[in-house]
């Protein structure tokens, strides 16, 4: 979703380094694990989430229609 493709199971590795905010990156990366119990519970997953949609807002960023725009 960060990077507009779909994910390639050859190329997860490489994927994931084209998401330019680290922390979702490592929160993909951590879902993406192959061992089960290194991944996130969704809680987690949630929490991180909400996290940096408030940091967005906090900056006067917004979404609307799938676009970006400051307000």
């Amino acid at each position: 979703m960060c990077i507009g493709e779909l994910p390639a199971p050859q190329q997860i590795q490489e994927q994931i380094g084209l998401v330019a905010n680290g922390v979702l990156r490592e929160l993909i990366m951590r879902c993406a694990a192959r061992d089960p119990e290194a991944r996130p519970a969704i809680g987690d997953v949630i929490l991180v989430l909400t996290q940096q949609a408030e940091s967005l807002r906090a900056r006067g960023l917004v979404t609307i229609n799938g676009r970006t725009a400051t307000v």
